[in-house]
């Protein structure tokens, strides 16, 4: 738990977990039972909808989420059930614990996306990584040689041609290869012949060894800029 940063949830901020998790405890206690609440709700809604986006650990189901219901079980615990999807079925929302900053289910959803857009720039021009290796000869002292860029760094050519081709804080759109590896690609294609262009013109390729390609990835930004 990280009381140092607080917890920001319904407005109000926190200094522990624990704290934050009461709260939302005894806020439940205040909604009326077996009554249909819309997520636009201000009073309940809300706070409910915060709830989910939030810290509920299956993201997949919130886009969903159409509103909410309280019931109590046979041993006078409150249920929160989410009212889902076109036939309005009713899921029960499991009480998981409140996160502190940064790792909760939403936030380490948006994390792995970012980390999987990230490898889908990569996949996309290593032909060219590869093309470098098969054309350039390998200084025969570099022990455990790798390809990697020379200034700008892979980094900051990921970022100028986001903002040049994407708009502010958008993502492309990414699909994992069958059987890949690992491996995520853009799904679209003009958008990938674009960076694959953009690459090929700004991207300076070099021969390392593999110990001073990871000291240059753990090196501060600043530095290798």
């Amino acid at each position: 738990m990280a009381a140092v940063y607080g917890i920001t949830f319904n407005n109000q901020l926190f200094t522990s977990k624990k704290k934050a998790q009461q709260a939302f405890n005894a806020f439940l206690e205040t909604i009326p039972l077996h009554k249909e609440i819309a997520i636009d709700d201000s009073r309940y809604g809300a706070v409910l909808w915060e709830y989910c986006t939030r810290f509920y650990h299956n993201q997949d189901l919130v886009p969903q989420i159409r509103g909410f219901v309280i019931s109590m079980s046979d041993d006078h615990y409150r249920n929160i059930k989410a009212i889902c999807g076109e036939n309005y079925r009713r899921e029960t929302i499991v009480r998981n614990d409140i996160e502190s900053p940064g790792n909760t289910p939403a936030e380490k959803a948006a994390h792995k996306k970012k980390k999987d857009v990230k490898l889908a720039f990569r996949w996309e021009v290593n032909e060219q990584k590869e093309d470098f290796a098969r054309t350039v000869p390998c200084p025969p002292d570099i022990e455990s040689p790798e390809v990697d860029h020379v200034a700008p760094q892979f980094v900051e050519l990921m970022r100028s041609f986001s903002k040049i081709f994407l708009k502010p804080g958008e993502l492309p759109s990414i699909t994992k290869v069958a059987d890949g590896k690992g491996q995520y690609l853009f799904v679209d294609r003009e958008l990938a012949e674009q960076w694959k262009l953009y690459h090929a013109q700004h991207a300076k390729l070099q021969w390392l060894s593999a110990e001073e390609n990871r000291h240059k990835s753990r090196a501060p930004r600043e530095k290798r800029q």
